[in-house]
């Protein structure tokens, strides 16, 4: 019986691509019963891929200096209200398009 935060579901795959997961799975050491976790993994997984591939091809017209302009002024904003706890090193993923180094 399912945890009462999950729903069951019938799935059916290919013959085929249950042998190649069954030898996934077993490669990696996990068991059969594991294969709830990774189906839920890899559908998170296309959901934010797709998400993403959404995002880039609406911004794609936009250059990526005002793409960086409209991220820093957010990340500034969020960090004004306290929304990302406070003010935090300018280093990552905000920083890695620039061609000079971020001062800090």
């Amino acid at each position: 019986m399912p945890a009462p935060d999950t729903a069951r579901v019938t799935v059916t795959f290919s013959r085929d691509t249950v042998l190649a997961m069954r030898c996934y799975l077993d490669a990696q050491g996990m068991r059969e019963g594991d294969l709830s976790g990774f189906i839920e993994e890899a559908v998170r997984w296309r959901m934010f891929d797709s998400a993403v591939q959404a995002v880039k091809a609406r911004n794609a017209d936009i250059p990526p200096e005002d793409l960086q302009a409209a991220i820093d002024e957010a990340c500034a904003d969020g960090r004004a209200i306290g929304d990302l706890g406070g003010p935090a090193p300018r280093v990552g993923l905000a920083s890695r398009g620039r061609r000079e180094p971020a001062s800090r």
